[in-house]
């Protein structure tokens, strides 16, 4: 079992209610046939520490064309994860919706129980 202490609960779901409101307005969500896959896995040995990974993929959406202009939602989930957990974060749109990578090393803020 992942735990995770209150800084990392509040970045990690202001960051998933970033991408499901993003995937809603415009994303995979925004369509009857789009889907989010979400996965989470404990990476113990890769690495410089253990860490936590955490990817968003949107699927069947419409799709999307880059405007190289990052928002509010995308900065946010990029640095506020980044700095709050000490985290590695891909966030970019690919054809049909976004791609999340969370790269988050296991600490007082995300521990196992």
């Amino acid at each position: 079992m992942i735990c995770l202490g209150p800084t990392a609960a509040v970045s990690l779901g202001m960051a998933m209610h970033e991408l499901g409101t993003n995937a809603a307005k415009s994303g995979a969500l925004s369509v009857p046939e789009g889907r989010v896959e979400v996965r989470w896995d404990l990476d113990l040995e890769g690495g410089n520490q253990p860490a936590l990974e955490f990817v968003w993929q949107e699927k069947n959406g419409p799709e999307i064309t880059e405007t190289g202009r990052r928002g509010f939602g995308s900065r946010l989930i990029e640095e506020a994860v980044a700095r709050e957990l000490s985290g590695d974060v891909e966030h970019k749109l690919e054809r049909t919706g976004a791609l999340c990578r969370m790269r988050l090393p296991l600490s007082r803020k995300v521990m196992i129980a």
